[in-house]
């Protein structure tokens, strides 16, 4: 059967242009114009920079603040006597010269250093070293330590089992030709240095910073009610203290005779407990000025040879004393040096960025 017959070729091609919509011709699309035209984005612009606005006034400070970081100055003297005051060994050691107390007596001084080292022994419990920083007479002992015999539990400048020595082989001048000085910075410090087999026991630095106030006969339990003191573990790695006058007497030039063992001069130290016949070296460091001046009894002996220039840096002192009054008893070392430093750059560019703005 031939199925030729049958074949229609239009109903075919219907086929085709109903699928492929080609039996009407295509036409352009009118637009309409009840449907909004499709926005194009807008062409990128170059950044133009804002225009500053304020007054003449508000412009000029807003230059000095832009400024701030050339124009604060932490004076040199007053960054060494800082760096004297936390960490006096690294002076000692490391810089070429001498600190001095940058306050308003800024007279020409001589400037030196002692440093006396000896062993401590603990006794039945207890042992210590205690020191009058503000001793400058090398006849005059400003040292105390205990032996293996001493039986106490306190701080005692006289007594059974302590020692009194004087770091004055390296003082300038005895009391009958003593010159006016005052004491710039010193620092105490002990290490374990016993048997492995018996370490063990407390470490407590402790020191009397105000007017009148003294170690002499002070136990642990009594440093421990002083808000900044804190005992330590017994370690083979230094711990101990710094001292620095803090009251107007202390920082004026005088005569400076003032042993471990009388008045309240004991105003440094640092309690040890542990098995008896257990030893720690102690290191004691102080720096001075001295002025070559009659107004003390004697005659000087200091040589103009080594005088130097002294500084006045209220602010920067200020600064420093503002950062000192919030550490504690063991704040010291080169840590606490470096936080010093950022502290005061701180407060510096507050400072100056308040008078810029108008604040003051």
């Amino acid at each position: 059967m031939d199925t030729r017959a049958n074949y229609t070729p239009n109903k075919t091609l219907g086929h085709f242009n109903q699928h492929f919509n080609m039996s009407k011709p295509m036409r352009a699309q009118a637009p309409n114009p009840n449907k909004a035209a499709k926005k194009l984005p807008p062409i990128p612009q170059p950044k133009q920079k804002a225009k500053k606005k304020g007054t003449k006034q508000q412009r000029k400070q807003r230059k000095e603040i832009a400024r701030l970081p050339r124009r604060v100055h932490f004076s040199d003297c007053s960054r060494l006597y800082l760096r004297s005051v936390l960490d006096p060994w690294d002076v000692l050691n490391n810089e070429d010269s001498l600190p001095c107390l940058p306050d308003e007596f800024d007279q020409p001084s001589f400037k030196y250093a002692t440093r006396a080292r000896g062993t401590l022994t603990v006794g039945t419990t207890t042992g210590f070293v205690l020191v009058s920083p503000m001793n400058a007479i090398n006849t005059t002992s400003n040292i105390c330590y205990t032996d293996s015999s001493y039986a106490g539990l306190s701080f005692q400048a006289v007594g059974t089992g302590t020692n009194l020595v004087t770091d004055g082989q390296l003082l300038p001048a005895s009391a009958a030709t003593a010159p006016n000085s005052r004491l710039v910075a010193c620092g105490l410090r002990v290490r374990y240095t016993g048997t492995e087999l018996n370490r063990g026991g407390q470490v407590l630095p402790a020191r009397a910073l105000p007017s009148g106030d003294n170690l002499n006969g002070s136990t642990i339990s009594d440093c421990l009610q002083r808000q900044d003191h804190a005992t330590k573990p017994c370690s083979r790695g230094w711990v101990g203290t710094v001292w620095y006058p803090t009251y107007a007497a202390a920082t004026e030039f005088a005569l400076n005779n003032n042993s471990v063992s009388t008045g309240t001069n004991q105003r440094l130290g640092v309690l040890v407990t542990g098995t008896t016949g257990n030893t720690y070296e102690w290191d004691f460091v102080r720096f001075w000025e001295v002025v070559a001046d009659t107004s003390v009894a004697g005659t000087p002996t200091l040589s103009p040879v080594g005088i130097t220039k002294s500084h006045s840096d209220l602010t920067g002192l200020g600064w420093v004393r503002d950062y000192l009054g919030g550490l504690s008893v063991d704040d010291y070392g080169k840590v606490a040096y470096d936080a010093g430093i950022r502290y005061v750059s701180g407060i510096a560019v507050k400072g100056v960025a308040s008078f810029v703005s108008g604040l003051y």
